[in-house]
């Protein structure tokens, strides 16, 4: 059996086309995306971030019989 010999590439980080080494999109529409994704990731990461801030503060107050 002979192994059949592939060329050394990569695959776009969005959409899997096959791309040059060292290249981590096939294009600007793919670079955009990533772009937008990272945007969102970041969005999730603060708002999450500030959901447990607040729950400390709350968790802090002082509870105060009626």
């Amino acid at each position: 059996m002979s192994a059949v010999q592939i060329a050394e590439h990569a695959h776009c980080e969005i959409c899997g086309r096959v791309v040059k080494v060292g290249t981590r999109w096939c294009g600007e529409e793919c670079e955009a995306k990533h772009d937008e994704a990272q945007k969102y990731k970041k969005r999730q990461m603060w708002l999450f971030l500030a959901l447990i801030v607040g729950t400390l503060i709350l968790v802090r107050l002082p509870i105060s019989p009626f």
